[in-house]
Parts: structure tokens; C-alpha cells; sequence
């Protein structure tokens, strides 16, 4: 299942007061993609708000499969690299109220120490700083709560996305998703369930065709101008990705 933030190109959030002012619709794709890309990120998958804590990411099903025949060279009985792990808790197999293991198909039990103050959950995402092989299980120590970086991150976001939208620098990666934001929510239809039924939503927007997009961006583009945005990040990317540069 593609997530948002991969069919938009990056993760932005909702502005109450800008120079630009946000249509109910871009206002609605934007939630969506906070939404999804947040569960994305709480559930060890890829996603912005990963790559920009410069978290690897891991589920413990992965963890689990990689260390199916013990530590080998690949993957050593020591590992000593911050990294996110996430899954669903396997609440039958607590040990202790600091150890959690997390649910896996097969073995070995993946666990990790919870850091002080956070209590065992259905569903864990934890940003850990080392893993040991310990009686028979693969298990991450030094954590810190990963739901907690990633809210961080996400004001983070709102912050750089408040300065493009009040025409002040950014990155490009900010500006080329605000276009490409506004584009979709200009081309989706009634019914597009954004931002409450994320699946919904996740099907209209890959239903927008490419001819249309390629029709609407130019004047995405020109709104962005005319409301004294700079898209110089945006366009400088777009000039040289162009072919034969």
C-alpha cells in the first residue's frame, strides 16, 4: 500500500494564518498526509519524519527474520546504531514491566527496555541506541520514546512550512511539496474522504491522471508567484533534473 506522503512527495502540515491562504481541499490532503505519514513512521516503515531524525528504520518482524539462525556476520550479536524499531506488543509474553516483546511469526522474540515513565502499548515504535543477542533474543536497549521524536519533528515541519507560506526561504523539499499538495487537491473530486478515511482519500489521489497534472501545475506554479512565495528552491530542483543537464 503506497502511503500519501510517497504519492505527494513529502510531508506537510495545515497553517492557520499564511500569505497564502489553504483551500478547504489543500487544508483536507494535508491532514490526510500527517495522518498517514505519522502511522507510516509509528509503524517502522519509511517516511520523511525517519529520514529527517536520520532514524533507520526496522520492524521487529524484520529484526525477527534477519536473526531467524542467531547473529551471524550480517547481523552481529551487537549492534551499536541509533535506529527506530516498531510492531505490535505481544502482551502474553511480558516478562517485566520495563521489557516488552514485541509480536512476530516466528523466531526469535524481539525485545526491547522501555525507556523510564513509558508504559507497554499495543503498538510501539521505540529509537533505540544499541541491540544485544541476549538468551536467544535480539534486544534494544537505551530507547527513548519514538512517538515523541516524531511529534517533534512534525512541529518541526509546521515551522519551515509556516516560513514558505509567508514567502520567506526554505528548502526545497518543503516548496516542491507544497506545489504538488495543491495540485492533487485541485484535481480531486467529491466523495475523496480526506482527511477522515485516509484509504479513501489514498485512492482519489492516485486515481488523478498525469495529463491532468501536468496541466494544473503550471498554474499551481503561477498562484504560488502571485501570492510572493519563493519557489526558487522548487525551480531550481525542476531546471536540473530537466534532460540533458
Amino acid at each position: 500500500m503506497k502511503k500519501l506522503c510517497a504519492i505527494l512527495g513529502l510531508l506537510v502540515p495545515t497553517l492557520a494564518c499564511a500569505a497564502y491562504s489553504l483551500s478547504a481541499t489543500e487544508a483536507a490532503v494535508l491532514e490526510a498526509v500527517l495522518r498517514d505519514e505519522f502511522d507510516t513512521y509509528m509503524q517502522g516503515g519509511n517516511s520523511l519524519i525517519g529520514s529527517r531524525l536520520g532514524l533507520p528504520t526496522a520492524t521487529a518482524e524484520a529484526v525477527s527474520q534477519a536473526y531467524a539462525n542467531g547473529p551471524t556476520a550480517r547481523f552481529p550479536a551487537t549492534l551499536d546504531v541509533t535506529m527506530l524499531i516498531a510492531g505490535p506488543v505481544d502482551a502474553e509474553k511480558a516478562s517485566d514491566e520495563q521489557i516488552v516483546s514485541f509480536a512476530t511469526a516466528g523466531s526469535p522474540t524481539v525485545r526491547a527496555h522501555l525507556p523510564a515513565g513509558l508504559a507497554p502499548a499495543g503498538q510501539l515504535a521505540l529509537a533505540c541506541r544499541r541491540m544485544q543477542w541476549v538468551d536467544g533474543s535480539p534486544t534494544f536497549m537505551d530507547c527513548r520514546d519514538g512517538a515523541l521524536a516524531g511529534k517533534e519533528e512534525v512541529v518541526r515541519l509546521k515551522r519551515e512550512l509556516d516560513d514558505f507560506y509567508l514567502g520567506r526561504p526554505t528548502t526545497v523539499q518543503v516548496s516542491q511539496l507544497a506545489v504538488n499538495i495543491s495540485m492533487y487537491a485541485s484535481l480531486l473530486t467529491s466523495g475523496h474522504g480526506c482527511p477522515k478515511n485516509i484509504d479513501t482519500c489514498r485512492r482519489a489521489i492516485q486515481a488523478v491522471d498525469r495529463a491532468s497534472q501536468s496541466k494544473q501545475l503550471p498554474m499551481v506554479v503561477q498562484r504560488f508567484q502571485q501570492a510572493g512565495l519563493d519557489l526558487s528552491p522548487y525551480q531550481g530542483d525542476t531546471a536540473a533534473a530537466k534532460p540533458g543537464r
